[in-house]
């Protein structure tokens, strides 16, 4: 699957997880400064499509959205290997798998042969789910998050950090 653009789309309100620390416009503008420090072979955005709504961040929800917008394109959902690891607990998954392809990409410490991966998602192997290595980069935002609550020191992470992303991480963690 070629890709013709990324599109960030900073999650509003987190069904699965507590609110952010960050704000919602902090963490737009961190993504926005982080893509200006980052080099792609393609055309990239940050869309704030989530950031208006009241309701949960259903990926679903958002979606369909940009099936509207961007209605001759297949697109591809990103995540790491870790969020395929609990898909099938995802909101109306099966529509997600439905209305567009998820692009995996593989993280350090995971393994796609992994015995916890549903069965489900096995079988949508090189059909509906695909597989990206990535650059090893030993940073999540777990890890960032541990920082910014004061549970790891931001030595941990930041070499691997664009620099607006450092600064936001150390004023969000004193």
């Amino acid at each position: 699957m070629p890709v013709t653009e990324l599109l960030y789309i900073p999650c509003h309100i987190p069904p699965h997880k507590k609110a952010p620390k960050l704000s919602a416009k902090q963490r737009l503008n961190m993504t926005v400064d982080a893509i200006r420090e980052t080099n792609f072979p393609f055309p990239v955005k940050v869309s704030d499509f989530e950031l208006g709504s009241s309701e949960p961040s259903y990926s679903l929800k958002t979606i369909l959205h940009f099936k509207t917008v961007y209605p001759d394109n297949d697109l591809g959902f990103l995540m790491g290997l870790d969020s395929l690891l609990s898909f099938t607990q995802w909101y109306k998954w099966q529509e997600i798998l439905e209305n567009c392809y998820l692009v995996v990409m593989t993280r350090p410490g995971f393994n796609l042969n992994d015995s916890n991966l549903a069965p489900e998602i096995t079988e949508q192997i090189g059909r509906r789910v695909f597989t990206i290595s990535c650059e090893d980069v030993p940073v999540s935002s777990t890890m960032i998050r541990e920082v910014i609550n004061g549970k790891a020191p931001i030595e941990t992470i930041e070499a691997f950090l664009p620099e607006s992303t450092k600064r936001y991480v150390l004023e969000c963690s004193e």
